[in-house]
This record gives structure tokens, C-alpha cells and sequence, in this order.
């Protein structure tokens, strides 16, 4: 099944997250804030459970995921790359949103999660290598990502702005064994990557 989807979301954890709701939830704890832990994010990553993207800083953020290749606009403008993450799905549909659209298990707290917080991604059960790729894009200022955000993510709305981040699934190579984590990848910007990020463009941040 090809992947190709476009869209703007926001997280007030400074942290993005791919998984398959149906799946994790046996892993979930009873606290809204049970995936905050690092050691808890490299189990659930080595688990092929979930693939974590901390972006340094709290906001919206453009983004492609895809089964298809990089266009040769994204190429140029890629600053780092990821290659070591990896999730294993069942053919549930697969979740993408920040970090607090996690649900928690049973008997726990309460999460209110909204649509518009997430974008869900039809997928084929099989293990997927989850390349990770930051553009430049990732810089761009919030409050310019945050306007776009009002139109409809789900249609393409600026397809032709390039992503802050994508994230591309290809299927494993028959017998090939997932990379174990030793610790979780950094993708995040600097401090200096956000301050220029929430600039006003001449050295005031908004």
C-alpha cells in the first residue's frame, strides 16, 4: 500500500510520535504523561512499537510522510538524516501527532485527543524502516506554519511548501533484523536553531 500523506501539525510537548493506536495500548500506562520517559520511548523504539521525533521546541510543523521518494527540491534542502528507526505494524491504521496524542492505558487518566491533533494513515501489516529526513524548512516560523495550519491538512492544502520533516516507510528485506537503539535519535533544533525559529525576522522573538 503506497503512503502519501501532507500535513501541519502543532505539540505542546516539543515532540512528535508514529504509531499504531490498536497496538500500543498494552504497553500504555495509567498517567497522561507515561511516554515522557526516555527509557520508556527506547523500549517502545527497540519494540518497533513507535517512532519518536523530538523537535527541540513546541509548535507547528510541516510534514510528508511517504512510502515514495524524496522529490529533488526535499533532497537539497536536507540538513539531517535518521536511518536507524523502525516500526512494526499488524494492518491497523497507523498514527502520526505530537507526543500527547498517546492514549493511555486502561483504567488510566483521561487524554482528550482531538482529530485535528493527528493524521491517520492507512498501512499494511509488516515491519517498515522509518527514514527520518529534517529540512531546512524546519526553521521556518511558526507563526507562518501556525496561519497555514486553518486550511484543511488533510487536502494537500500547500503541498508545494517544502516539509519541516519526513518521515519515509520502506518495507524490511526478507530476514533482515531491526538496529537496536542504544539511545533515542536526536532530531531536534538547537537552542540557537529556535530562537532564530521564533524570530520575528529582526532579532526580536515574537
Amino acid at each position: 500500500m503506497d503512503i502519501e500523506v501532507y500535513t501541519i501539525l502543532g505539540s505542546d510537548c516539543a515532540e512528535f510520535v508514529l504509531f499504531e493506536p490498536d497496538e500500543i495500548i498494552q504497553y500504555a500506562g495509567v498517567r497522561a504523561d507515561w511516554c515522557a520517559d526516555d527509557a520508556v520511548q527506547l523500549s517502545l523504539a527497540n519494540a518497533g512499537r513507535a517512532v519518536f521525533l523530538p523537535v527541540g521546541v513546541d509548535g507547528f510543523f510541516r510534514f510528508r510522510i511517504t512510502t515514495g521518494s524524496l522529490t529533488p527540491q526535499e533532497a537539497e534542502d536536507v540538513i539531517l538524516v535518521e536511518r536507524r528507526c523502525w516500526l512494526e505494524t499488524n494492518g491497523h491504521d497507523l498514527r502520526f501527532g505530537g507526543l500527547e496524542t498517546l492514549p493511555t492505558g486502561i483504567g488510566g487518566e483521561t487524554v482528550y485527543i482531538y482529530e485535528d491533533e493527528y493524521v491517520t494513515i492507512p498501512c499494511d501489516q509488516g515491519m517498515y524502516h522509518v527514514e527520518i529526513y529534517r529540512l531546512g524548512k524546519s526553521l521556518e516560523m511558526e507563526d507562518e506554519i501556525e496561519n497555514a495550519e486553518t486550511a484543511d491538512r488533510n487536502q494537500d492544502s500547500d503541498s508545494t511548501a517544502l516539509p519541516s520533516y519526513i518521515l519515509r516507510l520502506m518495507p524490511f528485506a526478507p530476514g533482515e533484523t531491526p538496529i537496536h537503539l542504544d539511545v533515542m535519535p536526536s532530531l531536534g533544533l538547537s537552542h540557537n536553531e529556535v530562537w532564530m525559529r521564533n524570530s520575528n525576522g529582526d532579532g526580536e522573538v515574537s
